[in-house]
């Protein structure tokens, strides 16, 4: 069990690391496609908006043009000029020309709306729109031109390919080229291009995604381009990416509302941002089928460590109770051979095999060792018969001894009383010469 849990501890933290690991892989591929994607797309408008400039700049040096744009400059300019007046008086002689000349570019340019021309302070001098469709001159057209209409530097000096203008014909891109006099090389004008900004997102690259969806914006947060052509040119309602965007950030990324987005601006000479979407799970699928793979394999290795350690324990139970029970055996003074165990639990390398070894070892000591003691009775028995016999022998002889000691005590109790005898006889005789000498 401490086997399975430390291994379901390694597996766990294995699992963790891998989790991070292959979801940090993941991330950092979505980053790599949609930095692929904003390559396409810079290149892809740079090559669009090179083209558009190189045309208009073109156009802008048509003598027609040039022309026009030389000759009515210096009337506007003029304190009270009727610009419209001046229209009017050269209607067909230098305004229908250039009319032509205009018409022919504007189709030339697909996707655009209108041309105009203006003087080199933005006064609006001709406009394409003053014709209708038979390229007649509209009702109306002196709401187009005729009035002194003044445009701002950005609509028409200083145009931000990035920035919207919204017109009667909808959301366009500006483009604009100096017209120069063709002598003197001194501005006389400006030739100004509207694009259709739908003819700008036809025309941008964009390779297709698995998952997410991707959005063209610029820094006011108005959108160039979406896969819900609905939204092309409305102004996005999104906090995350506005307060993003405002940071001036280039590229920033996060988590928000179960998506992960990437935002990377195209290029700083052009100020939009593409931003992409990509579903969390997109994420968390890869690495939850890696993080599943482990779990499972460690279930499995779990369940083999508890089936591999039953079998373990069982196979070392087995001789194990079997040396219990000859043990036991042995405990009741059981000697046979089957009390040996046998060769192959003896000849194992572990444990088991040195326990049987010297268990084996021990009951053979022990038979040597009662053997050993049964010779040595036996000696001992036939040892107690010799001095049992050799006692009876001896207490024959003890018998007859006992009688020559009596025999002999006998006598020297005769003896005895002899010498007291003869002792009294000397003690006598002495006293009788001790009294000779007396009367002597």
């Amino acid at each position: 069990s401490v086997i399975a849990v430390v291994i379901f501890i390694v597996m766990y933290s294995v699992s963790l690391i891998t989790y991070y690991y292959t979801r940090n892989l993941v991330v950092d591929e979505i980053d790599q496609k949609v930095t692929l994607v904003k390559e396409v797309q810079k290149i892809s408008v740079k090559n669009l908006l090179h083209n558009i400039n190189i045309q208009v700049a073109n156009f802008a040096t048509n003598r027609e043009v040039i022309n026009l744009a030389s000759f009515l400059s210096p009337l506007v300019s003029e304190p009270g000029a009727d610009l419209s007046g001046i229209l009017n008086e050269h209607r067909f002689a230098r305004i229908e020309p250039v009319m032509n000349v205009l018409e022919e570019h504007r189709k030339m340019v697909e996707g655009s709306h209108h041309i105009k021309i203006t003087s080199p302070e933005g006064v609006v001098l001709l406009d394409t729109r003053i014709w209708d469709e038979d390229e007649e001159w509209d009702e109306d057209w002196r709401k187009w031109v005729g009035q002194g209409i003044k445009l701002a530097p950005a609509f028409y000096k200083e145009p931000v390919v990035s920035e919207l203008t919204f017109e009667n014909e909808g959301a366009v891109i500006i483009f604009q080229s100096p017209i120069y006099q063709s002598i003197t090389n001194e501005p006389v004008g400006h030739y100004v291009l509207s694009l259709s900004l739908d003819y700008f997102v036809k025309n941008i690259n964009q390779p297709p995604l698995e998952e997410g969806t991707m959005q063209l914006v610029n820094e006011r947060g108005i959108i160039f381009n979406h896969e819900n052509k609905a939204l092309i040119g409305s102004r996005i309602r999104d906090p995350w990416l506005v307060s993003g965007i405002r940071t001036g950030k280039s590229t920033f990324k996060g988590l928000d509302k179960g998506l992960y987005r990437v935002v990377e601006k195209l290029d700083d000479d052009i100020a939009l941002y593409l931003a992409v979407n990509f579903p969390e799970e997109m994420l968390s699928r890869p690495v939850n089928r890696i993080r599943n793979i482990i779990f499972f394999v460690s279930g499995l290795g779990i369940l083999f460590v508890f089936v591999c350690g039953y079998f373990f324990i069982a196979r070392q139970l087995v001789p194990l109770k079997k040396i219990i029970n000859s043990f036991s055996r042995l405990e009741k003074g059981e000697l046979k051979e089957d009390v040996l165990l046998e060769k192959k639990d003896v000849k194992r390398k572990d444990e088991i095999g040195t326990l049987g070894q010297a268990f084996n070892s021990m009951v053979l000591q022990i038979k040597k060792i009662i053997t050993s003691i049964n010779d040595a009775s036996e000696r001992v028995a036939g040892s107690s018969l010799q001095l049992q016999g050799s006692s009876q022998d001896m207490e024959s002889i003890s018998d007859q001894m006992a009688i020559i000691m009596q025999e002999i005590a006998g006598g020297a109790s005769e003896q005895a009383r002899s010498l007291d005898l003869a002792n009294l006889r000397i003690n006598d005789l002495a006293e009788g010469i001790k009294n000779l000498g007396s009367f002597s």
